[in-house]
């Protein structure tokens, strides 16, 4: 009786996981991120708001981003994260700024709490192992930003793409954090 008990609490708990994971697309349609496809290495999340002048500002450097991770083995997905953002607003972006990266809606805000989000632009990154997605980078996606109105002419750390880097190289051990600056995500868990 109490293995069956273990096994039950067990199975609810990962069924618990997948269902807090799971988003939406911007037709609707139920997208898990973080279930890996075969053979994929890694997931970067990039969690953003339309009406986010610093997000939309970061195009460029997602654009490098989803360039990096092309063929190898990584899958980069925007996470819209304001549950009140028209969709049209989110697909205008999109094409205003060219960003070809998959996109989801997030309105519950289960990938922002996952990953400890707070601001968007943030980027969370996340290697797949045998036993799921485990966190191995969050913060800002490069240092342009370096506080509250305060902004650098260009970059000078890309730390999401070194992330993926050490990812890639298996040198991803531990949780690196960096500070990132942006448009506040309301009601985080």
């Amino acid at each position: 009786m109490r293995v069956f008990a273990l096994f039950v609490i067990a199975a609810l708990s990962s069924a618990a996981q997948v269902g807090r994971d799971e988003v939406t697309d911007l037709d609707g349609r139920g997208v898990r991120p973080l279930d890996a496809a075969p053979g994929q290495r890694a997931t970067a999340l990039v969690f953003m708001r339309a009406d986010c002048p610093l997000a939309s500002q970061t195009a460029p450097e997602i654009d490098r981003v989803r360039a990096l991770a092309a063929g190898r083995d990584v899958q980069v997905w925007l996470v819209y994260v304001d549950p009140e953002e028209p969709l049209e607003r989110i697909r205008t972006q999109l094409a205003d700024y060219g960003l070809k990266v998959p996109a989801v809606r997030d309105p519950d805000h289960a990938l922002v709490g996952r990953a400890g989000v707070h601001v968007t632009p943030e980027a969370a990154l996340y290697v797949h192992e045998k036993s799921g997605a485990r966190l191995v980078y969050r913060g800002r996606l490069d240092d342009r930003v370096v506080g509250l109105g305060r902004t650098r002419p260009r970059a000078t750390r890309f730390d999401l793409r070194e992330a993926i880097e050490l990812a890639l190289a298996g040198r991803a051990t531990a949780l690196v954090t960096t500070p990132a600056f942006g448009c506040e995500i309301a009601d985080v868990r």
